[in-house]
């Protein structure tokens, strides 16, 4: 279980910054977080409570095995064995499924990096850093002009 704890000053306390810009983003996480949990997305982290009305402002969600993406590729380079490429696909593979579902949701990710990519068991990948999703709009350019890439992947296990 992972809890991320909202930092609150007195000026918070004192509803002397009503805008409190931290809330309404962990809010945002919240709510792109139960959309993603309902879809039932392998990649993406299950949400399993949160508070977001009162002190400590908080959200709680599973936690993955081997920590975020960037601890993982430094710890595995100070380990044997290394890393296989055929893992490193697959790592790859679930962060490409993430960010397709996301686009058939109407969703855009604006923050992926490895830092926002959690490793559990069997390499599993999945994307976190939720409250930078936003809506995806259609420019005069990209409407109509939509093509489908259609990629297949081969994993040969030799």
């Amino acid at each position: 279980m992972a809890v991320k704890v909202l930092h609150v000053v007195k000026d918070h306390l004192l509803k002397e910054d009503p805008e409190f810009q931290a809330r309404k983003q962990l809010i945002r996480e919240v709510d792109n977080m139960k959309l993603l949990t309902a879809s039932l997305h392998p990649n993406f982290p299950v949400l399993l409570g949160y508070d977001t009305k009162s002190f400590p402002y908080h959200l709680i969600t599973e936690n993955e095995k081997w920590g975020n993406l960037l601890q993982f590729v430094r710890m595995s380079r100070e380990r044997e064995p290394h890393l296989k490429p055929i893992d490193l696909l697959k790592m790859l593979i679930n962060i490409s499924d993430a960010l397709v579902h996301l686009e058939a949701l109407g969703l855009v990710h604006r923050s992926v990096m490895a830092e926002n990519v959690f490793v559990g068991e069997n390499y599993a990948c999945k994307l976190s850093g939720l409250h930078s999703l936003r809506q995806l709009t259609n420019g005069p350019n990209q409407q109509g002009n939509r093509k489908e890439l259609n990629v297949f992947l081969v994993l040969d296990s030799r």
